[in-house]
């Protein structure tokens, strides 16, 4: 018995250190390569799923994540009801590979080391990501200019498409406010942080991403709000100058935020928006089936008809091209129209749960550099969900798989935290 015992356990401390070796793949690629990044979570999935079949009695670390985190996938598939398709499988995949990624790291992970070093892998890769994308954004805006070309459409986009990049950038940017103004580094690092944050700051307005742009003010704000409002001050500063300095196509695309009358763009969504709020009020307890907006918007066109207005040209038109969008541009809007009120409930609960899992973590947590971090995850949760209001980020492979390695992240730190206070 012993000896089986024994074997058994070699298994068990197999199977997580090849679990962990799936999160640092997921973390070196999560932005530079879909593939590689898809490599890790498969792995990590797949080990801890064995993990829990080959273990007697196997022991799930609860959280108050768990009760939300279940309706909302119940709620998905009850879309499907009276209205059952491949697609609902097809689009919910991700959510669900997601998650349990996220139950893998939070019941293999536990080591702050751990933690520590897979925040340093994603950075990388994030640094990998940016630095090509300047490397691409330079070599076609100088091809651009020698044709006599307009660049103004060129965005930097890293390995991903742009509103997703500038999405994880401002996180990221977040991520280093936080540690330059507060964190014990050293001035080494502290110079580090400082360049990289200037760096990306930069990128991310090049990203031309304006719903990035929103993330990152209201993550901003909140941050101000709770540790020091002088940023507020400081980033309107910032704003002066670059509105100076900066080429006019900048200053025109954030102008153009609150141009809801002329800007193709924001007519495009307000059309989105207006249907599927629509197509809701005809299916409001379960909506039309996850992952179904663009098959049932191009079979029920007519049902719902869209017409914009530009009001300096006078020029009225029709939205075709809303037959081609799988999404309303909207996490709120996304979850009501395919999965009805219960969806967006248990969508806004989570989140809801995450936040104070957070706000809460950050107040009782004594170490410096940990409440930081949980402190810029509280603010990045709200960036995310800002840019969330005219992006379904939640539906991004690359910004929904960081955004559930990042609370499974916090989870480990929080959890341990309190394992050290009450023992």
């Amino acid at each position: 018995m012993l000896i089986a015992n024994t074997a058994d356990s070699k298994v068990n401390r197999f199977l997580d250190q090849g679990i962990i070796v799936g999160t640092f793949i997921f973390a070196l690629g999560s932005l530079t390569s879909k593939g590689i990044s898809s490599i890790g979570i498969g792995l990590a999935c797949l080990l801890w799923l064995i993990r829990i079949i080959i273990t007697k009695n196997y022991q799930f670390k609860r959280t108050k994540l768990d009760l939300p985190i279940l309706a909302l996938i119940a709620s998905i598939f009850i879309s499907g009801i009276d209205a059952w398709s491949m697609e609902i499988l097809d689009s919910s995949e991700k959510i669900i590979l997601a998650i349990l990624f996220y139950y893998a790291i939070i019941n293999t992970i536990d080591s702050l080391d751990k933690v520590k070093q897979l925040s340093y892998t994603i950075l990388f890769s994030m640094i990998i990501s940016a630095g090509y994308g300047s490397y691409c954004f330079y070599i076609k805006n100088k091809e651009f200019i020698s044709r006599g070309l307009s660049v103004r459409y060129i965005r930097l986009k890293g390995f991903m498409s742009p509103l997703a990049f500038g999405g994880l950038l401002a996180i990221f940017i977040i991520f280093l406010v936080v540690y330059l103004l507060w964190g014990k580094v050293n001035k080494l690092k502290k110079g580090i942080i400082l360049l990289l944050g200037i760096t990306m700051f930069i990128f991310l307005v090049l990203t031309k991403t304006r719903g990035a742009w929103l993330g990152f003010t209201g993550g901003l704000s909140v941050l101000a709000w709770l540790r020091d409002k002088r940023i507020i001050i400081v980033f309107l500063i910032i704003l002066v100058m670059l509105s100076l300095f900066l080429p006019g196509q900048f200053t025109n695309i954030a102008k153009s935020i609150i141009d809801i009358k002329n800007n193709p763009s924001n007519l495009t969504r307000i059309a989105l928006w207006q249907t599927s709020w629509r197509i809701f009020k005809d299916h409001p307890i379960n909506g039309i089936g996850w992952g179904g907006f663009k098959r049932y918007y191009k079979s029920n066109f007519e049902k719902y008809p869209v017409k914009y207005e530009v009001t300096e040209t006078r020029e009225k038109g029709h939205i075709e091209n809303l037959k081609k969008f799988d999404h309303v541009h909207n996490n709120f809007l996304q979850f009501l129209v395919q999965a009805g009120i219960i969806a967006l409930l248990s969508f806004i609960i989570l989140m809801f749960f995450i936040l104070e899992l957070l706000y809460k973590g950050y107040y009782d947590l004594e170490e410096n550099n940990l409440k930081l971090f949980v402190l810029a995850s509280f603010c990045g949760v709200i960036t995310f969900n800002i840019q969330g209001l005219t992006e379904f980020n939640f539906g991004d492979t690359e910004t929904l798989r960081f955004f559930w390695f990042l609370i499974a992240l916090n989870v480990i730190i929080i959890r341990l935290n309190l394992s050290r206070n009450s023992n």
